[in-house]
């Protein structure tokens, strides 16, 4: 055997080896791969079944109740003060007194239903996104205890109109978990555990 041809022959081996070793680590690896636990949420179901979501919502409403008895009682002071201005002579001072407080009741009013209108906004608002830091939080306990690794987002079932295609593709196009098992629904865990969270005051 000349010395060309073993140089070829060694040269074989050596490429089939490392080709071994290769797909012998590559298999090696794939066993040895982390597997992943998947689970799913429907955010929108928690957050309706929040029992603290349900109490700001009935201590907000009360707020709007109360300004609207409070524009309602400012209301109906302005009109008294407009019947009164009714008997008396549109040229005399008394008149263009009451005019003038009309005008400045009525400013006033509507400046202060704005402002408290802005801020029971924004209040809500936050409370929001207090709620919803308090899912996250209530899923991240659920899937640790569970031995989750990844928790996605669960739509409900699509409603698509009848007459927007463009709007149907829109939806398709969002979606972001076409099909899940049942078992890996974790939504009344998460359920639980934040209503028992608000029970302890957490």
């Amino acid at each position: 055997m000349n010395l060309n041809r073993m140089i070829v022959l060694m040269t074989g081996a050596c490429i089939m080896v490392g080709v071994m070793s290769w797909a012998t680590a590559s298999a090696v690896n794939k066993l040895a791969a982390r597997q992943t636990a998947v689970a799913v949420v429907s955010v929108g179901d928690v957050f309706n079944a929040m029992e603290e979501k349900t109490a700001i919502e009935a201590t907000l409403q009360r707020r709007k109740d109360e300004l609207e008895a409070y524009k309602n009682q400012k209301s109906d002071e302005i009109r008294d003060i407009q019947a009164e201005m009714q008997l008396l002579n549109r040229a005399s001072p008394e008149y263009k007194a009451k005019e003038l407080d009309v005008q400045r009741r009525a400013f006033m009013l509507k400046a202060e239903l704005e402002l408290q209108a802005a801020l029971l906004n924004r209040e809500n608002s936050l409370l929001k996104e207090a709620l919803y830091r308090k899912i996250l939080a209530a899923v991240a306990e659920v899937a640790q205890a569970e031995g989750y690794d990844v928790v996605l987002f669960k739509e409900g079932e699509p409603n698509f109109p009848n007459d927007n295609p463009q709007q149907i593709n829109t939806l398709v196009e969002l979606r972001k978990v076409l099909y899940n098992a049942n078992d890996l629904d974790i939504t009344p865990k998460v359920q639980t555990v934040i209503n028992n969270r608000y029970k302890q005051g957490r």
